[in-house]
């Protein structure tokens, strides 16, 4: 209790960075040495971060990285990126981790800064306490590469596959995932100090892994169309002999050919027996196979959305279908709110707020974020007893509007939100 009255909150200064970065680090079990540190300061920003002091010395600490990210509608929205959320381990359950989440909500709220948050699922006991809702989930593929035999009924399509070296993928990929973010929900805009981020981690040796490959697919104009990423990893089984297998942890289409193509050269690569690879909820692949039963998947959690200004959230995407219905929202943490919306919208246009109607649905504001990329459905959340409703027609109708035509995902996945 003695520290408690000790402490307060500043933003990071960068004679107070090292200190403050070494406490996140330690608090997350990880080491920095000089080099990681100065790849983590590069992608902060100092004036969004906050840190918690005790006797002048840093004990906690959050981040916001502000993200362009794709929001139902084709639209995009400058999210906050919550990262270095941390406590040091000597200073817990005393509060600090939840000031310092309010005290950020209640800035970015009162300066119409992001009005949403989002966080990777590495962080979820984070998010179940302070109102983030998981609104995308992630898909590892495991097969054996026979198993991935095109159906005779599929075309690998149009275009060739070529494999570039680190200097030409740095000026392609950005190229290709700039096209590819905009037509897809969840995605996140990568600028030229995140791709120089994530392609140095690229680079970095990984143990047992060989280095990485960039095959890039050409369509006819010899304009790139996707790309994909892999390594592989040889090893000895229990009965002693050699396997490699093939790890794929990004692949970027912008069309539909690229797609193909990348899937098709990835299957024949005979160096590799078996596959493992980052995919969407709904990955194509799966249609695309002549024996979808052999591939094993493996759905994990991968982004929670966090409302902090309902209002100008819901009014920054368009909606799947015509809706108007009035939400009684619960935020325990924001009482800004902790009110009822009136949402008004169809495919075009949005408008959300406040309202003294009476409201078709009850629902947390965690349930909100879970929704609001188009993955998760109010009807799900209603069966589950997350969401309760008056009306049963609004229900399945706001349920439409809010849902989108794909999954959400990101090939970030795990490291959002530096890339």
């Amino acid at each position: 209790h003695v520290r408690s009255r000790r402490q307060r909150q500043m933003c990071i200064r960068d004679s107070l960075y090292p200190a403050w970065a070494r406490v996140v680090a330690d608090a997350q079990g990880r080491d920095h040495d000089h080099d990681s540190l100065e790849r983590m300061r590069r992608s902060l920003r100092l004036d969004r971060a906050r840190a918690a002091i005790a006797d002048n010395t840093p004990v906690g600490g959050l981040g916001i990285l502000p993200r362009e990210v794709t929001v139902p509608g084709a639209r995009t929205e400058i999210v906050g990126g919550l990262a270095c959320a941390a406590v040091a381990p000597t200073h817990r359950r005393q509060g600090i981790f939840a000031q310092l989440v309010r005290e950020t909500f209640a800035e970015m709220f009162g300066e119409e800064r992001e009005s949403l948050v989002v966080l990777n699922s590495a962080q979820s006991r984070i998010y179940t306490h302070f109102g983030f809702g998981m609104a995308m989930q992630t898909a590892s593929l495991q097969a054996e590469l026979p198993a991935l035999e095109f159906r005779t009924d599929v075309r690998p399509g149009t275009g060739h596959v070529s494999l570039v070296d680190a200097d030409d993928a740095a000026r392609i990929l950005p190229k290709v995932h700039g096209r590819a973010r905009r037509i897809n929900v969840g995605w996140v805009e990568r600028d030229a100090t995140t791709w120089r981020r994530f392609l140095e981690d690229a680079a970095i040796p990984t143990p047992g892994l060989t280095s990485m490959r960039y095959a890039i697919h050409w369509d006819a104009e010899g304009m790139a169309q996707g790309y994909a990423l892999y390594r592989f990893q040889v090893r000895m089984d229990q009965s002693g002999r050699e396997t490699t297998t093939l790890f794929v942890p990004e692949g970027v289409t912008a069309h539909r050919n690229a797609y193909a193509q990348l899937w098709n050269f990835l299957v024949h690569l005979d160096a590799a027996s078996d596959i493992r690879a980052r995919c969407a909820l709904d990955e194509p692949l799966q249609f695309m196979v002549a024996d979808p039963d052999k591939l094993d998947w493996t759905i994990r959690d991968a982004l929670a959305v966090r409302l902090v200004d309902v209002a100008r959230a819901l009014s920054s995407r368009t909606y799947s279908a015509p809706v108007d219905v009035v939400l009684q929202v619960t935020d325990h943490l924001c009482p800004w709110n902790n009110t009822r919306f009136r949402v008004q919208a169809d495919e075009h246009q949005a408008v959300c707020s406040t309202s003294r109607d009476e409201p078709a649905l009850e629902l947390s504001v965690a349930d909100l974020g879970a929704v609001y990329l188009g993955g998760t459905s109010l009807v799900s959340l209603a069966l589950a007893g997350r969401v309760r409703a008056h009306n049963q027609l609004a229900l399945q109708q706001a349920s439409i509007a809010f849902r989108g035509f794909r999954e959400p995902s990101c090939p970030s996945n795990g490291d959002w939100p530096w890339y």
